[in-house]
């Protein structure tokens, strides 16, 4: 038979017993929600197009070698983000010649627009805060140990496929890469699992590389920010939109 699906009314009652809080705060927390993720789409968008525009106006060649150098840094990065070994590389180093093939385009334009955004940052001295870096890095570091202790977890599931504790297992490795480590250690059935837990976060080396890729990104936002703003004031004075018209806005700031 036919089922129709009912929705319960969004009642004060409703609302306390199954998110905590009343009506007034739940239809706060939508409209934060839905304006936070249009700014979010409208920057995306923005962004989306300053670069395109930036790319198409830029007379820039890149050495295919340093294209394929780009490449194979992405192909071992994925590698080891999924917490690989160098017997896991060179057990999927039949993939590399697809992934090149693959990826080269997409990489070559992202150096590209790498470029011209350093030469921008370095024009304009843009510089990155250390309260910016440091909440950026510690976002990308949870990230990064949560992947790694997921796949991690997966791993053990597959060579051990009898044991039940393996979701259990997914779940508190990942709060433990959110930063609970201390909850998810006290824990810990027995050394090997808090082995396992030590294992998928950053070491030092990794943690001092990943700030210094962090800086140099949010150093190329900040250029690209600076542009979009330059471009809005310019706009704006014609009043215009800088998102339904950035060829134009891009080409008036060049020029």
């Amino acid at each position: 038979g036919l089922y129709e699906r009912e929705v319960p009314e969004l009642t004060e009652g409703f609302c306390q017993q199954r998110l905590g809080f009343g009506v007034s705060a739940f239809k706060h927390h939508v409209a934060q929600q839905v304006e936070h993720e249009f700014r979010y789409a409208a920057m995306q968008h923005r962004n989306c197009q300053i670069e395109k525009s930036l790319l198409e106006i830029a007379d820039l060649e890149v050495d295919p070698n340093l294209v394929a150098q780009e490449a194979r840094q992405h192909f071992e990065t994925m590698i080891a983000t999924e917490g690989g070994t160098l017997d896991d590389m060179s057990q999927k180093e039949h993939v590399w010649p697809l992934f090149l093939e693959r990826r080269r385009p997409e990489i070559e334009k992202a150096m590209k627009l790498r470029f011209i955004l350093e030469d921008i940052a370095e024009t304009e001295n843009v510089q990155v805060s250390e309260e910016e870096l440091e909440k950026s890095f510690l976002l990308y570091k949870r990230s990064s140990e949560q992947k790694r202790a997921i796949h991690a977890a997966r791993v053990k599931r597959i060579q051990s496929p009898g044991e039940k504790e393996g979701v259990d297992e997914v779940d508190s490795m990942s709060r433990s890469a959110q930063g609970l480590q201390k909850d998810v250690g006290g824990n810990a059935k027995d050394a090997a699992t808090a082995q396992q837990l030590a294992n998928v976060q950053l070491n030092p080396e990794e943690e001092l590389r990943l700030r210094a890729i962090l800086q140099n990104h949010l150093k190329l936002q900040g250029a690209l920010d600076l542009v979009a703003q330059e471009a809005t004031m310019i706009l704006t004075d014609r009043s215009q939109n800088v998102i339904d018209e950035p060829v134009t806005m891009v080409h008036t700031l060049v020029d």
